[in-house]
């Protein structure tokens, strides 16, 4: 145990006394949480999607009214049965 903490040791004195390792162990990251943050989005709007409303009740057209006005999906067909939905895949 006394060699590995006697290698650590050596080793963040060689870290903190290279400016250049001291930078790219510190510095990239963050650059990148920077970066990353504010360039990359995980939220996905605007999808197009198909509906098939077999049922064509009050409660499927409430669900489907949602979606039209939710703005991460985008109602681009009303399809008819399922074969019209196969053909969208």
């Amino acid at each position: 145990m006394k060699q590995l903490l006697a290698f650590i040791r050596k080793e963040f004195y060689h870290v903190f006394r290279d400016k250049r390792t001291l930078l790219i162990l510190f510095g990239m990251p963050i650059v990148q949480i920077v970066l990353f943050g504010y360039a990359l989005s995980s939220e996905v709007k605007n999808i197009g999607i198909a509906v098939l409303n077999n049922a064509r009740d009050v409660q499927s057209e409430q669900i489907i009214s949602k979606l039209h006005s939710s703005s991460y999906f985008k109602i681009k067909e009303l399809a008819a049965n399922y074969k019209d939905i196969e053909n969208r895949f």
